[in-house]
């Protein structure tokens, strides 16, 4: 079936090394492809189209962090919105409000 590209907003990321720990969290929790910025508080991932998103937000939390809801999309709208406007919108998989 592929991969599902998501995006994240994370609260608490400031700086590289936040950056390194949302990153290393969200691989070891099994997603791929993982782009964490500070400057933009969020992370970009993939995951396969059948896994549970929740390991995901799960591990970002005991990072430390808060992650927001996890958006599913293409790529390139999850990164330039504006850009890709013509593709079709992502989707909100509200996990983040029943992880505690």
């Amino acid at each position: 079936m592929g991969d599902r590209h998501l995006r994240t907003a994370i609260q608490g990321m400031t700086c590289p090394r936040c950056e390194q720990h949302v990153t290393h969290a969200l691989t070891q929790a099994g997603a791929s492809g993982v782009t964490a910025s500070s400057r933009r508080r969020e992370a970009l991932f993939r995951c396969d189209a059948n896994a549970d998103v929740k390991p995901l937000i799960e591990a970002v939390q005991e990072a430390g962090y808060q992650p927001g809801i996890v958006e599913e999309g293409e790529r390139e709208w999850l990164i330039a919105p504006h850009v890709a406007a013509h593709r079709r919108p992502s989707i909100a998989i509200p996990i983040a409000e029943t992880v505690r």
